[in-house]
């Protein structure tokens, strides 16, 4: 499986990054050099990404707060590669079926206001 990949070196890049392009997944260190990575997941969680914490740090309550910020999941480092690789196959299916289902609903909605004429 091979994925295109895009890095950024601050939050700020990430943020602005996920704004103008179509980013499927973000990986975002919640520890990163000019912002706390929770902030990135906060400004980033409404745009069409799936963003994933990663952190060295086994805390509960960091991973806790990455993920009611926004986080779909989180993984700890070092990076477990067949971990990783099932985190992103699900995360990838989860996004397609939620964008599926946006579809639907937009077509359901365009359907009902025609048959409302």
């Amino acid at each position: 499986m091979g994925y295109s990949v895009v890095t950024c070196s601050s939050g700020e890049d990430a943020i602005k990054l996920t704004s103008k392009d179509r980013i499927d997944m973000t990986f975002i260190d919640l520890k990163l050099p000019d912002m706390d990575g929770i902030h990135v997941i906060r400004k980033i969680k409404d745009t069409n990404t799936i963003p994933v914490a990663i952190t060295a740090y086994q805390s509960v309550n960091s991973v806790l707060d990455a993920l009611q910020s926004g986080a779909y999941d989180y993984i700890i480092k070092p990076v477990n590669i067949n971990d990783l690789e099932i985190l992103i196959a699900k995360a990838l299916v989860r996004h397609k079926i939620e964008e599926d289902r946006k579809k639907l609903m937009d077509r359901y909605q365009k359907a009902s206001v025609i048959m409302s004429i």
